[in-house]
């Protein structure tokens, strides 16, 4: 089974699409912050949600709800694919109706891969995944850049490799994050994605040295 989480009229064929309004079209009506979500544990092969996620969990416990919720649905090795607007661009900012802002680095703290790293190496940052007991590995990691910054790479003047910095020093540079999460819950599973996080550029090629902020290893 596939899910469309929150398709609006994205329909999508050999999918269940979902979404909470009934003016939408979808196959199900469901709030997906009213729990629990109305499919068997390990039922589903694939999720979408895209452009879903920062309008739902503004209470932090819901959206961890929400997580895990994804990860008892899902079946050993499913992918989740997350789209979610850059919270550093205007078109988070400008949207009353974006309550949670999400990025690689914070779904990365629901992997226990990286949990475990991050307690291995004295880091401060709170190991959720062992905490909530899910396991969902951000991978190829895909940063989809803002028109202006686009424009200025295809006509040769700034290069990709300065594009992490200029990420961390202005606005509006990168306007979407796309994210797929591998769901871990066998030994094998676990082996097959360990150290396969890496940031993917939109032509789909990969830095020589993957971003700090994105990739830990």
């Amino acid at each position: 089974m596939k899910l469309n989480l929150g398709c609006g009229h994205d329909y999508l064929f050999e999918w269940i699409n979902v979404d909470f309004y009934d003016d939408s079209k979808c196959d199900v009506i469901h709030n997906l912050e009213k729990f629990p979500w109305p499919w068997e544990d390990n039922s589903v092969s694939e999720i979408r949600i895209i452009h879903t996620l920062e309008h739902l969990g503004a209470d932090w416990k819901v959206y961890v709800k929400i997580l895990q919720e994804m990860y008892r649905i899902c079946e050993d090795d499913a992918t989740i694919d997350v789209h979610v607007p850059s919270p550093w661009h205007w078109n988070y900012i400008s949207d009353p109706s974006h309550v949670r802002p999400v990025t690689p680095d914070g779904l990365n703290l629901f992997s226990k891969e990286h949990c475990q790293n991050c307690i291995d190496n004295g880091n401060s940052e709170t190991p959720f995944a062992m905490i909530y007991d899910i396991d969902l590995r951000p991978h190829k990691v895909v940063w989809k850049y803002d028109q202006f910054w686009q424009n200025k790479l295809d006509r040769g003047e700034v290069h990709r490799s300065q594009m992490e910095e200029f990420h961390s020093m202005y606005r509006n540079v990168v306007t979407e994050f796309q994210i797929p999460l591998a769901v871990v819950k066998s030994e094998e599973t676990d082996k097959k994605h360990r150290y396969e996080h890496q940031l993917h550029l939109p032509d789909g090629s990969v830095p020589s040295e993957p971003p700090s902020n994105i990739v830990r290893q």
